[in-house]
């Protein structure tokens, strides 16, 4: 218990407490205020505080002596020892002025003028889709170190000429672009004649810009003149050997994708400020993939093989005819596709972008068209005739035109007159529509562009998915007027990747698909199975039907209908159509409907059969499944096609039985 007087504390502290306190702090206060009041004001006016201002402003500006600076420095003993002998010293080195240049030029911006140059921001290419397809074309053999092997001069059955209707590409070509051809024989051009169809290139720009600007050339006609006589010239004088070639089977997966060129010049505008240089300068496309595993889940994103790729690419013969107009298809951007001998290019055009008059032209039409020679600058073709007429456009070592003797200067006249179509990197020098930045890269005026990359290495039956982007070349590459921070040692910039595809299988070898069960028989647990048989030695398709049960392997050896692209017809030869797989067991076919009520009655229940693959691992076959297959309806429909087809001869652009175009999407 508590002492009495603690209690006695405690209570008058609870009950007066505050009150002590306020009055604690009126006391204070009021103390305050009083000494306040008393406390003298301090005496100073405003004229006081300016005086005082000049007056320091006098002292601070008022010019000293150097010698009574020195000898109060002498008075104080400040002193630095040696200090002559350091200026003397110092007065006979040389000063080098590098040591103290900047690193950049000091620009500085005039009104409205907006030359400081920043990076332009790139985009992902859009809507890409990936597709497997698989064929045959011819390619130039190589020897151990990559080189061609050129061909014997007097074996009659290797020289190889020009197929009409088809495009030939030069000799030695480089890159995806293709490249200048060598005049009818399809030999290389020299470097003489490379410089001079350069030249020519130069003097037909700057004679279309006087002409876009309103001037008259004087020159016009004793140029034309000096022309004719330069492509007169006759053959050339040195000429790479012919290469061989052989056909070989081709695996492959398009990306056919979309780029919004419009939005891309935007922001070249926005990060260049000028009209001339909004136009990218397209390098190429970068593609990466991953493989399906067993467990179900994505390996992780591996780049493709570009070198492995540019095996086939560069030692293209012949390449097949584009559908999409080249000022929406540039060069850096979209693979060549090889000329097919067996098989069908699918969904490696898009479709709006293809001209209507492209899309509905008849089939007769569309094959005169290869081979008469309409304008390729009108109308968007890789033919022959006035376009091609033993000259290349579209594509040298590094972009620029090839002109050669029959090709004539004033069908490409015509081309660049339509706005730059059909010309290639004709196009690009002219720079149409990019305010006199005659620069020598290809340009677009079109709102969107066609992207296209091939992968040739894929495995059979894997399953894939893609990404793609495009790198451009750096423009502030070795720039000085660029914001601070603006990358100038970079050559190229990279853009971002683009969605990834949906995922794309391709077919094995040899695979089957369950059709229908055996109607009739001793064997009632029979299937009817389809074989499709792809030969990668020459690239054809076959297919044959054929029956297996329990305990039997599916396929064998039999004659079928072998495609041919000469025009011979289809040729019956043997062929292995074994696929290594065994049936376990089947069910399906005609079954009775269980009587609850209804009449007796058959239904058919589609077939379904276990099969057991070459490693062991078991598979379902399902007739409800394999036959809407898409990858099964294409391979059946393209074999037809081709066996209708074989009965002439192969032309360019992939005429479907309809007479349309194929491949687009």
């Amino acid at each position: 218990m508590a002492h009495p007087m603690v209690e006695k504390l405690k209570a008058v502290g609870i009950r007066h407490g505050e009150k002590a306190a306020i009055a604690l702090a009126a006391t204070t206060f009021v103390l305050l205020v009083a000494l306040a009041v008393m406390k003298p004001t301090i005496p100073l006016t405003p004229d006081e505080v300016s005086k005082a201002a000049e007056a320091a402003n006098s002292n601070l500006a008022r010019r000293q002596d150097p010698e009574q600076i020195q000898e109060k420095l002498k008075e104080e003993n400040i002193t630095l020892p040696g200090f002559e002998k350091m200026v003397d010293a110092a007065a006979g080195a040389q000063i080098n002025p590098d040591l103290y240049r900047v690193e950049k030029l000091w620009v500085s911006t005039e009104p409205g003028a907006g030359l400081i140059r920043d990076t332009p921001i790139l985009i992902a290419p859009t809507e890409l889709i990936a597709h497997a397809g698989r064929g045959g074309a011819l390619i130039y053999e190589l020897d151990e170190k990559g080189n061609r092997i050129p061909i014997d001069e007097n074996d009659p059955a290797e020289r190889k000429e020009p197929r009409p209707g088809r495009v030939r590409r030069r000799q030695g070509a480089g890159g995806a672009g293709g490249g200048m051809m060598a005049g009818m024989g399809g030999g290389a051009m020299t470097q003489k004649q490379i410089d001079e169809a350069k030249q020519r290139r130069k003097d037909e720009e700057a004679k279309i810009a006087r002409v876009l600007a309103g001037e008259v050339d004087p020159e016009a006609e004793k140029a034309k003149a000096k022309e004719k006589e330069a492509l007169a010239g006759g053959a050339p004088a040195e000429i790479e050997p012919p290469a061989k070639e052989q056909t070989r089977g081709l695996r492959w997966v398009s990306l056919t994708a979309v780029l919004d060129n419009k939005k891309l010049k935007s922001n070249y505008l926005a990060a260049l400020k000028d009209p001339a240089l909004a136009y990218p300068n397209y390098k190429r496309v970068d593609s990466e993939r991953q493989a399906l595993k067993p467990d179900g889940t994505w390996s992780d994103w591996q780049a493709v093989d570009m070198d492995k790729n540019l095996l086939v690419i560069d030692n293209l013969p012949e390449v097949d005819e584009e559908w999409v107009p080249d000022d929406a298809r540039m060069e850096a951007l979209v693979d060549p596709l090889p000329f097919l001998n067996a098989g069908y290019w699918e969904k490696v055009h898009v479709a709006r972008l293809v001209p209507k008059e492209k899309r509905e032209l008849p089939k007769e039409q569309n094959v005169g068209m290869g081979m008469g020679g309409m304008m390729g600058g009108m109308m968007g073709m890789r033919g022959m005739g006035g376009m091609r007429g033993g000259m290349a456009m579209g594509g040298g070592d590094d972009g620029e035109m090839g002109g050669m003797p029959g090709g004539g200067m004033g069908g490409m006249r015509g081309g660049m007159a339509m706005g730059g179509m059909g010309m290639g990197g004709m196009m690009g020098g002219m720079g149409m529509g990019g305010g006199g930045d005659y620069t020598a890269f290809q340009k677009s005026e079109q709102p969107e562009i066609m992207v296209r990359s091939l992968d040739f290495t894929v495995d059979p039956d894997e399953s894939y998915r893609f990404r793609i982007r495009i790198v451009v070349n750096n423009p502030n590459f070795k720039h000085e007027d660029v914001t601070p921070g603006v990358d100038t040692q970079a050559e190229e910039l990279l853009g971002p990747w683009s969605e990834p595809s949906d995922e794309v299988h391709v077919p094995a070898d040899v695979v089957s698909f369950a059709t229908t069960k055996v109607k009739a028989g001793l064997r009632p647990d029979r299937v009817i199975y389809e074989v499709v048989r792809w030969n990668p030695e020459d690239g054809q398709t076959v297919i044959s039907n054929f029956e297996a049960g329990p305990g039997e392997v599916i396929g064998d050896y039999r004659a079928a209908a072998v495609p041919d692209h000469e025009g011979k017809g289809a040729q019956s030869k043997p062929i292995d159509f074994t696929s290594h797989m065994l049936v376990l067991d089947s069910l399906g076919g005609q079954q009775p409907i269980p009587q609850i009520g209804t009449p007796p009655g058959m239904m058919n229940v589609p077939s379904t059969s276990l099969v057991v693959m070459s490693d062991g691992s078991v598979i379902l076959r399902n007739q409800a499944i394999d036959e809407p297959d898409p990858v099964r309806e294409e391979m059946t429909r393209n074999y037809r096609r081709a066996i209708n087809d074989s009965k002439k001869k192969r032309q360019p652009g992939g005429m479907g039985m309809m007479g349309g175009p194929g491949g687009m999407r």
